[in-house]
């Protein structure tokens, strides 16, 4: 079996693994500051929103591009907010972000 199958997040095992680990982190950054699971769906929010306008572009060479780009930037702006307004959550919502980035993926909109 490749490794690829293996990590994949939409491997069941590895999907419950995902999902359980994300929800001890959402609760441990819920635990140290009341306005952590805001910020967190917040984030998601917005990167299913890139993950749909990326839907529409038709290029998958410049599809993938922005998804990738949309995602990393999304992700470094946030990760930039955080270290500002929520310090005492940092570590925890960088971890999360990670699991978040990597369960969800850009083809979730795509119906080919």
């Amino acid at each position: 079996m490749s490794l690829l199958k293996i990590l994949n997040p939409t491997n069941s095992k590895i999907f419950f693994v995902f999902l359980g680990l994300l929800l001890v982190l959402l609760i441990l950054g819920s635990i140290k500051s009341f306005a952590f699971l805001p910020a967190q769906i917040i984030y998601i929010l917005i990167l299913l929103a890139i993950y749909y306008f990326g839907h529409f572009i038709d290029s998958q060479a410049i599809n993938i591009s922005y998804n990738w780009i949309g995602k990393w930037l999304w992700f470094v702006v946030y990760m930039v907010y955080i270290a500002n307004k929520q310090k005492e959550v940092f570590l925890v919502a960088l971890f999360t972000t990670i699991i978040i980035n990597i369960a969800l993926q850009p083809t979730i909109f795509n119906k080919k």
